[in-house]
């Protein structure tokens, strides 16, 4: 009876598999796992002594479970000998009780396969040792199945560790391959996705396609395709491939080492007899003596904004530089060398000598790093939820938490960025244009800009592109064919910063575009606040208005909604990201209103005295504002025990208004700030240690979500999901970051940064 009992489980788990594996309620732009008990007799589905055998997963389940004959099953399996036509009919028959059907599938697998799949089923009746166990790496049913515990994983490692041969002296070495299912399961609850995943173990000569096979069979012949829809069958590779790409970057990355240890000692030599300054190169990221301003995004922190409005405009000088004013003139080829000096480099990247105090914009460090710590914070949590085997508890039990409305909206840390990348535009080229009497190079403005950004960006994308499916492995990693179909034909997009219009290959990108496109019209602002002040202050407030009035009736008209507010109707998620959150005249008001506040700060020189009647009553406005923002619709939350809904006015006032009242808040910090207003909070944002995250921002975005992929998606065993859990996560993830963001800095950030300056000056 022993081996009854496991080939048995063999019948069951293709049953199962395909019946349910994990259950994925999609609300909004998130994706999470929800309690089946509250959807399979929820309001929207069916009730308590009026089940529907459609809709009524539970009964779908028990009905199947009621026509295992096992017995009969154990019976037809050892009569066999081949797994062909005529043995999966009587295989199913006894469990589905379908009769009289006919499945070709010989035609579509491949002769080995099947020589394959009939051996292992051999062995296992006789027991064999390495037969049981590739039987035994299948994911299987575990308890909380109603509570949303439905991925079964399996055993990644042990499936790869198989290795038997049959009993046909013929065939050789058979090996273990791992295989997922994964489909999408009908619903009554429209606002609801649900995903089914099961990780199972074949022979290696059956490959995705073959699988596919056997897969839509049992959908049709279980009649599970009543309850799930198409079902995808993906085969995971057991090692990692390693490809003529990772040789190329290898060499890439050589050379550029080479290069910078040979402009390093060539630094040291010349240096050895010059005096070092104490001082930062605090000037070279903020103007040039011909009115271009450096095109720095706000995730550009690689320099102090310390533009004081008493200062003298300097010339945007190289660090080594410094070191040889009293000598001539280099040669070029000698200064473009030295733009990759790790000694220069350094001392600038790790520089904990700033100018604070009033009139400088040194809080802007504090808050662009603590903005990018909470935007990985947010991606670990979020990629944790996607395969978390206790997503739905979380969910349920977190909506009342104090904490989970601030993380459901970290969606909003963009537009800090957003709203300082333009505040620090406006005031730095106000300010340069006010000195040279209007002229700007307007070519240089833009090429300056698009090659500051350009190149490491590049980068990372080619980078991701081609070699990211070669650093792990395991049932959630993407195969080489995957990774090359999402990549393949898109990564010209970034380039062109236009993959938040048509998609690109990495992912976090968007932003890059979306600030790209906002900066290129910026000039008819900045000229309209230069020459006529008060056209130019109209002319913003008019877009961002039409702005808000085009977002709030979008939201109106396609119910774009909070991503756990719950909603009879909502739009998908697709239609959140495409339509609304990655396109600039939707994410254009908090870039508009800082543009206002930078022109505020330039006007009056950064010379604001605010009493402190005036500073009690801004900061009670700043916190009702950001209250407001995260609790307002926490009673609309999905499984809310005093659940209240919202009406699409409410929702889509609460769509429209909240990143521009956020904006507001971003830029009240700021202000209170620089005008030397904020006493503490000024000194905390101020710390000369904020300034290297500041610095590194820009690489430690881009390379950040590589990291939280890597770390998330190669794991091999189920996880569950906690705040303090993800919060150690994003920890060990910020630390791998920052060593990759110190080297990418040094190695090509920066030195691409001094030869930008060389050659425009040039």
């Amino acid at each position: 009876m022993a081996h009854s009992r496991h080939t048995t489980s063999l019948q069951i788990a293709c049953v199962v598999i395909l019946c349910l594996s994990r259950v994925e309620a999609t609300v909004g732009n998130l994706q999470f796992p929800v309690p089946l008990e509250e959807l399979l007799w929820s309001d929207h589905g069916p009730q308590k002594g009026n089940e529907s055998e459609q809709d009524s997963l539970g009964l779908f389940i028990r009905d199947q479970v009621n026509r295992l004959n096992l017995h009969s099953v154990m019976e037809r399996i050892i009569d066999e000998q081949s797994f062909e036509n005529r043995y999966i009919q009587r295989w199913l028959s006894p469990i589905v009780g379908v009769s009289n059907i006919t499945v070709t599938t010989q035609s579509n697998v491949s002769s080995e396969c099947l020589h394959q799949l009939t051996g292992w089923i051999s062995n296992m009746q006789r027991l064999s040792g390495w037969a049981l166990k590739m039987l035994d790496s299948w994911g299987k049913i575990q308890a909380g199945v109603l509570s949303g515990r439905l991925q079964w994983l399996g055993s990644f490692r042990e499936c790869y560790s198989v290795q038997g041969f049959l009993d046909d002296g013929q065939t050789g070495l058979v090996k273990g391959r791992y295989c997922s299912l994964e489909s999408k399961l009908h619903s009554s609850v429209k606002q609801y996705k649900f995903n089914v995943f099961e990780g199972i173990c074949v022979p290696d000569a059956c490959h995705s396609k073959d699988i596919q096979v056997f897969v839509d069979v049992l959908l049709h012949m279980t009649r599970v395709d009543k309850v799930l829809l198409k079902t995808h069958t993906t085969c995971k590779n057991a090692e990692t491939t390693f490809t003529n790409s990772i040789i190329i970057f290898f060499v890439i990355f050589l050379l550029l080492l080479l290069l910078a240890f040979t402009a390093t000692l060539v630094d040291l030599k010349s240096a050895r007899f010059a005096p070092v300054s104490a001082a930062c190169d605090i000037h070279a990221d903020n103007h040039d003596r011909n009115g271009v301003v450096n095109g720095n995004s706000s995730l550009v922190g690689s320099a102090y904004h310390t533009v004081n409005a008493r200062d003298k405009v300097e010339d945007e000088r190289s660090p080594f530089l410094r070191y040889h004013s009293n000598q001539k003139k280099r040669r070029i080829g000698r200064e473009l060398l030295l733009s990759f000096s790790l000694k220069s480099n350094w001392s600038q990247l790790f520089c904990l000598k700033p100018q604070q105090g009033a009139g400088f914009l040194t809080c802007l460090e504090g808050i662009r790093t603590i903005t990018l710590v909470w935007i990985i914070y947010e991606h670990v949590l979020l990629n944790t939820l996607a395969f978390a085997e206790n997503t739905g508890e979380f969910i349920k039990d977190g909506v009342t938490s104090l904490w989970t409305p601030i993380v459901s909206n970290g969606t909003v840390s963009c537009d800090t960025f957003f709203t300082m990348s333009s505040l620090v535009l406006t005031y730095s080229m106000l300010k340069s244009m006010n000195e040279c009497n209007g002229k700007v190079k307007w070519f240089q403005y833009y090429v300056n800009r698009y090659f500051r950004l350009t190149p490491l960006m590049i980068f990372v994308v080619m980078f991701y592109w081609k070699t990211f499916p070669s650093w792990a492995s395991g049932p959630w990693w993407l195969s080489q064919a995957q990774h090359e179909k999402h990549c393949y034909g898109t990564w010209w997009r970034d380039l062109l910063y236009m993959n938040n219009f048509l998609g690109g290959c990495y992912h976090v990108t968007w932003y890059l575009a979306v600030d790209m496109q906002l900066y290129l019209i910026s000039p008819i602002f900045l000229l309209a606040l230069y020459r006529k002040p008060a056209v130019g202050i109209c002319l913003l407030t008019v877009c961002t208005l039409a702005s808000i009035s085009y977002t709030l009736y979008l939201s109106y008209t396609k119910h774009l909604t909070h991503v756990l507010v719950k909603m009879k109707h909502r739009a998908s998620q697709k239609f959140f990201r495409d339509q609304y959150y990655v396109l600039p005249w939707c994410r254009a008001p908090p870039y508009l209103i800082g543009m206002v506040m930078g022109y505020v700060l330039h006007r009056t020189r950064m010379k604001i005295s605010i009493n402190w009647k005036w500073q009690i009553f801004g900061w009670i406005i700043f916190i009702l504002i950001h209250i407001s923002n995260f609790y307002s619709v926490q009673h609309a939350f999905v499984f809310y025990p005093d659940y209240s809904p919202l009406s699409p006015a409410e929702n889509s006032a609460y769509i429209s208004l909240t990143r521009p009242a956020w904006s507001l808040g971003v830029c009240w910090v700021i202000v209170i700030c620089v005008t030397g207003n904020a006493g503490v909070i000024n000194s905390f944002l101020s710390l000369p240690i904020w300034a290297v995250g500041g610095r590194l921002s820009y690489a430690g975005y881009l390379t950040h979500l590589f990291v939280v992929f890597w770390y998330l998606y190669s794991r091999t065993k189920s996880v569950r999901v906690d705040y303090w859990g993800v919060l150690i996560d994003t920890s060990g993830i910020l630390l791998i970051t920052f060593f990759i963001s110190v080297f990418l800095t040094l190695l090509i950030e920066m030195p691409l940064k001094n030869i930008l300056g060389l050659l425009l000056k040039k």
